[in-house]
């Protein structure tokens, strides 16, 4: 049963995969790499359960994606301004994220293991810059938070990646070790990707071409 709920939840995000697409031309620039984040997601699962069947892991392509996700999501918040311009941090953002995910799958340890120290760096950095953007947004006038795009992506990766931490951390300090409790925690896990792909989808239904989303800095 958990893997039958562990294959929907993980290919739910078919669903924002394929809005997208029907809605491509309706999707304002500055959602493209969270549009792209989507599609290389999908592709990610699809990989994976290839390489699962031919080599028992997945873990080579899991610990790509996760840079490929980090760099991408950075440069939305980059297009959302989250991040200014002004201040030269993004490029910074980029390098120290590439160093991070190098320091830990290549010096540190291998890719060939699921590695977490840099799984935690980057989830981080990612739901520091989601509160940030919920807070912009929360300032603006006239918004009506539950048919704003950015908003609703945002909340879900509050949902997302403060779970990822958690789990992550649990990982560092071995409490994967119970098979009841990584039961638990994988299933929690499932159940939340699913919630989260359920909103990514309805944010991208959301999405306006012209819309201003953000408050310029």
């Amino acid at each position: 049963m958990n893997y039958v709920l562990n294959i929907i939840t993980s290919y739910s995000i078919v669903l924002p995969a394929v809005v997208a697409i029907v809605r491509f031309s309706k999707i304002g620039s500055i959602f493209i790499p969270f549009v792209i984040c989507i599609w290389v997601g999908l592709a990610n699962e699809l990989l994976s359960t290839g390489m699962i069947r031919w080599i028992g892991s997945n873990a080579i392509n899991s610990n790509s994606y996760v840079l490929i996700e980090a760099l991408l999501l950075l440069w939305l918040f980059f297009r959302w301004r989250t991040i200014a311009k002004s201040t030269g941090l993004f490029p910074v953002l980029l390098i120290v994220m590439i160093v991070v995910w190098t320091m830990d799958n290549v010096v540190l340890s291998e890719i060939t293991r699921f590695n977490s120290w840099c799984r935690i760096f980057y989830a981080t950095c990612i739901l520091f810059l989601a509160i940030v953007e919920l807070n912009k947004i929360l300032f603006l006038p006239n918004v009506k938070v539950s048919q704003d795009a950015a908003f609703i992506i945002c909340c879900g990766f509050v949902l997302y990646y403060t779970y990822k931490v958690v789990v992550e951390a649990f990982w560092i300090y071995g409490l994967n070790d119970t098979p009841a409790f990584r039961k638990d925690v994988y299933v929690m896990m499932d159940i939340i990707n699913l919630i989260v792909n359920v909103l990514y989808t309805y944010a991208i239904i959301w999405i306006r071409k012209n819309k201003i989303y953000t408050l310029p800095f």
